[in-house]
């Protein structure tokens, strides 16, 4: 399945990178949901209308992706999309990989972690050039939610036209048919999203934004996804 293909990846990288020693139990080290928890569900929402000359299609106004982040030094990342998927074998392509490094090795005040810049992604998808240059990323970090939510700027592009989106993502990526799909406390599995956040089941029908992440998890009729702008928290509602 691509999901593990591409975990195995990053963690692979991952394993080259990571140097010896680790922080402190104590501290709340900046950090990501680790890729195999499931990746992170990204909603783009774009700022203002199409650029001129531009469809819908080719820079919708919402619309979702799965990408999958592991720490692999106390403040470098590596990650990876999967609109832009990596091989099912040879080496790792260097432009399908982000790679960006935490501004400091914990977080701050505000429980927050700031990467200013990714290095972009781009690649030939079914014909058209796709590109992702994220900027101005912050993950919610500390010991309650451990990077599983973050906030970015996007510069999406999709041939000759690029648009920019606000990005909101939670991980990990639950496909859902109803709310009680979503609940951490649910038995006899747990969705596995952490309880202090406010999220539900955000169903394709209603919202088609989804409908990309729906496709990637074999098209259950909707995903878990936050209620409210960053940082949504308020804890799961029944």
């Amino acid at each position: 399945m691509e999901t593990t293909r591409n975990a195995a990846v990053v963690l692979a990288v991952a394993g080259a990178l990571m140097v010896s020693g680790c922080p402190s139990a104590e501290l709340a080290p900046c950090q990501t949901l680790p890729s195999v928890q499931g990746g992170y569900v990204v909603k783009m929402v774009r700022r203002g209308a199409a650029p001129t000359g531009c469809t819908e299609a080719e820079t919708p106004a919402e619309f979702s992706d799965v990408w999958a982040f592991d720490t692999v030094t106390e403040r470098n990342i590596v990650g990876s999309s999967v609109t832009l998927p990596l091989p099912d074998t040879g080496p790792l392509p260097e432009n399908r990989l982000f790679k960006g490094q935490f501004t400091q090795e914990r977080s701050d005040a505000n429980n927050s972690c700031t990467i200013p810049e990714l290095s972009t992604i781009s690649d030939t998808v079914d014909g058209a050039l796709l590109s992702y240059a994220v900027t101005d990323m912050t993950f919610l970090s500390g010991a309650a939610y451990q990077g599983a939510e973050f906030t970015a700027v996007v510069a999406f592009s999709r041939g000759t036209c690029t648009a920019t989106y606000d990005a909101l993502a939670l991980s990990p990526a639950v496909g859902c048919e109803t709310n009680a799909d979503c609940d951490p406390f649910k038995t006899p599995f747990s969705s596995g999203i952490f309880s202090v956040f406010d999220q539900g089941c955000h169903l394709e029908a209603s919202e088609p934004w989804t409908a990309g992440v729906v496709a990637f998890l074999g098209n259950p009729p909707g995903v878990c996804f936050l209620n409210q702008a960053y940082p949504s928290l308020g804890g799961f509602t029944p």
